[in-house]
């Protein structure tokens, strides 16, 4: 029977009865490679595991964690969301399966689908869309290939290879027109909605310069009546991110979510939440409670930070409190540990101090020259000053808030007297502002001369 000139000798027909590519029991990870636990949907590494074994799931975890560190890499917009390790584990498996001869398998996993309608949702671009999935079929072109070439045996290994090119692409293929159409039918729902027209209203609002905002009528009362929020009320921002450690499986709708959460804790007579990329804005109106008891009432998810800004009235007040809990969250790549919940009244001194860094830590070595050790009695001495000086000079109250004794204390404090050398009863302020700066930003600020 003659070939079809349309296919190449050894490629798979599509429609044709799948062949199985035993080699692929064989896979398994990179051993000078992290294998990192599978994200992907349960039931599919279940299938995948009980088809392959688990070597092949290790591998396709470590695939589709590497695939989505490149792609986070070629396109920054894309690594933005944490719906993309599964995305890119899932389309490993599912490739696997289709590799397996699994017979009839999704064009599309549910992990995708995600992805997919988050970056719809989102800041995405189509283009950007389509750049990320070339990019990821030839990661995944090269990963498979490569692993073809190791495993498969000799005397059928170009076969193999051919087979494995054709098949890969029209599952690639598949699943791209079916993620591009996704993407085309959530976009157009999500812009036509009213969380879109708030999104846009946001943006507008930020963007404008405060002399074109009247305090009244026109543009003031467009802008309230799309956002279903007065703005001249008292506000507080609050911002919900992602503490940086790579800790956090919270994606961008559970984020939105928690925000709803935190404004309904604070008891503020109006609310508005606003996805930002990979992060929440929240502005409570007319305040309420505020921030003060939202410790105990929200339990925040592993890796979710909270950063609160001042109140501020109005238009411009709107701003600033948005841009006052930014410069919280900014300050958190800077210090080590910073408490889950942060907020802007409790550093606004430390930010005015540390505006110009370079003064500061001038200004930190002036004032604590002989405690600037990065050793741990310098920092426990450091420490147990700063809270003193928090405690109004109270031996008893900073033995209170440290748990030890109050002569362990007045021992420290004499210490760090002789550290100084000299008496600090008259420098208290200045020697107060230097302890808070070392206590926010450490081994960042101190240095020696």
């Amino acid at each position: 029977m003659a070939a079809d000139p349309g296919m190449r000798v050894g490629s798979p027909r599509v429609g044709s009865p799948a062949v199985r590519e035993d080699w692929l029991e064989q896979l398994r990870p990179d051993p000078a490679m992290p294998v990192p636990e599978p994200v992907a949907d349960p039931e599919l590494v279940d299938t995948v595991l009980r088809r392959l074994g688990p070597g092949a799931v290790a591998w396709a975890a470590q695939v589709g964690a590497e695939v989505a560190a490149r792609l986070s890499e070629g396109i920054p917009p894309l690594g933005n969301d944490p719906t993309l390790p599964p995305a890119t584990e899932s389309i490993t498996l599912s490739a696997l399966l289709e590799m397996s001869g699994a017979g009839a398998v999704p064009a599309i996993t549910d992990d995708a689908k995600r992805n997919i309608t988050q970056c719809a949702n989102g800041e995405i671009t189509l283009e950007e869309l389509v750049n990320g999935l070339r990019l990821g079929h030839a990661c995944m072109s090269e990963v498979f290939l490569a692993a073809c070439e190791q495993l498969a045996p000799l005397e059928r290994r170009g076969a193999s290879l051919r087979s494995v090119s054709a098949r890969l692409f029209q599952h690639w293929d598949r699943f791209a027109r079916t993620a591009s159409e996704i993407y085309s039918q959530e976009h157009a729902r999500f812009t036509a909605s009213p969380a879109a027209a708030r999104v846009r209203a946001v943006q507008d609002l930020l963007s404008r310069d405060e002399g074109s905002l009247a305090p009244r009528g026109g543009l003031i009362d467009e802008f309230e009546g799309v956002l279903q929020y007065s703005l001249q009320q008292v506000h507080q921002a609050v911002v919900l991110s992602h503490d940086g450690s790579g800790s956090s499986t919270v994606g961008a709708e559970d984020l939105r979510r928690l925000g709803y959460r935190i404004a309904r804790a604070s008891q503020s007579l109006q609310r508005l939440v606003h996805p930002a990329e990979d992060e929440v804005w929240v502005w409570l109106g007319g305040v309420g409670r505020g921030l003060e008891a939202v410790d105990p009432a929200v339990s925040l998810p592993g890796g979710v930070v909270v950063s609160v800004g001042g109140r501020g009235a109005g238009v411009a007040g709107f701003r600033t409190t948005l841009r006052q809990a930014c410069e919280v969250r900014d300050l958190r790549a800077r210090v080590s540990s910073p408490p889950a919940l942060w907020r802007y009244r409790d550093l606004e001194v430390v930010l005015l101090m540390a505006a110009d860094f370079p003064r500061a830590r001038a200004f930190v070595a002036g004032r604590l020259d002989g405690l600037l050790g990065r050793d741990r009695q310098a920092a426990e001495l450091r420490h147990t000053l700063k809270t003193y000086f928090d405690a109004h000079s109270s031996p008893n109250e900073t033995a209170r808030r440290l748990h030890i004794a109050r002569n362990t204390v007045s021992a420290r404090v004499h210490k760090a007297a002789e550290c100084l050398g000299r008496d600090f009863a008259g420098d208290i302020f200045d020697l107060h502002a230097a302890l808070v700066l070392a206590d926010v930003f450490g081994d960042e600020i101190l240095c020696q001369g």
